[in-house]
């Protein structure tokens, strides 16, 4: 049973380039025409930031909901609802987190810098 989920799993991810793009005309240029940006300076490389004020909100909540999750687990005092929702509280702000960093934050750097056609 492991097995077949592991395969299901590899299949998955080994079709994620197929997915058809919403313009296959993006690229490295037309991505600044249009998603918004911010170009930083860090550590003497340049970093591009898509969706600055999205990307803060996002951050936010996430750190937000994950500090709330840990309140919940250190005021548990022997509630298993209040552990559960503890964790969930965490695994969803460390999600948001992730996503936020994917999706929005670095999105440049992860899905279109240095290649012919953004994916």
């Amino acid at each position: 049973m492991l097995s077949t989920f592991k395969a299901t799993i590899c299949k998955a991810f080994k079709r994620l380039d197929t997915i058809k793009n919403e313009n296959p005309n993006l690229n490295q240029q037309t991505w600044f025409e249009i998603q918004p940006c911010s170009r930083i300076n860090m550590f003497d490389k340049q970093i591009v930031i898509t969706q600055p004020s999205s990307s803060f909100l996002v951050y936010l909540l996430g750190m937000l909901t994950t500090a709330v999750g840990i309140y919940y687990l250190v005021i548990e005092n022997g509630h298993m609802s209040r552990i559960l929702w503890g964790w969930s509280l965490i695994l969803w702000g460390v999600g948001a987190l992730i996503a936020g960093t994917s999706y929005q934050a670095f999105g440049y750097q992860l899905k279109c810098q240095n290649r012919s056609v953004c994916r």
